[in-house]
């Protein structure tokens, strides 16, 4: 139900009081941009662009039960890791409170956030191929210390960025990534605006990084990869390693062209 809706169906079904908020731009801005800039999308393995949901979402109830003077919280999701991930960072941010789990399902579902839609492919099934009758798109994406802050040289807040992109690449059928993890699963990852953010950051980290500290970030990005899979955004680690990248790309400046078309996303030259 959009927003606007759910109050009323909360209290319909017998919630006694129900708070609502969107945090879209706090997704990005606090989640999801310093993932990118960690590099967490170059990770390979099981898909990350959605775990990064749980923290947000673990900040919301965290905040709400605190409010409401509760002793207890439900992690509530329907695929298994993304309910353990809640868990995880329920527990790390508000170790007060006593936390139920809710839910069945499996250990690979799908998931979807902001700026990425997972799901498992089932053996044999074939991956899925984008195909557009449209003319190529040409993008501009500018990067400041480490961050985009920009799309087509016009300044967008971090959630503005990602929904354009993800306008574009619908209308330019833009191919999902398919991927394998540590377990032999599959995964699809419909990802268009996380994958031309991640491209570009790269780029520019390229341009101006040198080569010891790019192999470290590489390895510093699996360790990012881990936390935000296992649901420990709030840990010190976490603090240190973002701050790690903050410092090393904190000259990371630049602009980036790029062209979506034929379902790729091509980097300039």
């Amino acid at each position: 139900a959009p927003l606007d809706q759910l109050h009323d169906v909360a209290i319909g079904a017998g919630a006694l009081r129900c708070h609502v908020f969107d945090r879209r731009e706090r997704l990005a801005e606090r989640y999801l941009w310093p993932a990118l800039r960690a590099g967490l999308l170059g990770v390979a393995g099981e898909p990350v662009v959605t775990a990064l949901s749980a923290p947000c979402v673990a900040e919301v109830v965290v905040e709400v039960a605190r409010l409401e003077l509760a002793t207890a919280v439900a992690a509530a999701a329907p695929g298994r890791r993304e309910r353990q991930r809640l868990l995880a960072a329920l527990r790390d941010l508000g170790p007060e409170f006593g936390v139920v789990t809710v839910g069945g399902g499996r250990d690979a579902d799908a998931e979807r956030n902001l700026w990425a839609r997972v799901e498992p492919i089932a053996g044999g099934e074939p991956p899925s191929s984008g195909a557009s009758t449209a003319g190529p798109a040409h993008l501009v994406v500018t990067v400041e210390h480490g961050l985009p802050v920009a799309l087509n040289r016009v300044a967008m807040a971090p959630a503005e960025i990602v929904d354009s992109l993800t306008t574009i690449a619908r209308g330019h059928g833009v191919t999902p990534q398919v991927t394998r993890d540590a377990d032999g699963r599959r995964w699809r990852v419909h990802a268009a605006a996380a994958e031309t953010l991640h491209r570009a950051c790269s780029a520019v980290a390229d341009r101006t990084c040198d080569d010891a500290t790019m192999s470290f970030a590489a390895a510093a990005a699996e360790a990012y990869a881990g936390l935000v899979r296992d649901g420990h955004w709030f840990t010190p680690l976490r603090g240190g390693l973002d701050a790690f990248a903050a410092h090393v790309l904190d000259t990371a400046s630049g602009e980036v062209t790029m062209t979506m078309q034929h379902g790729r996303i091509e980097v300039g030259a």
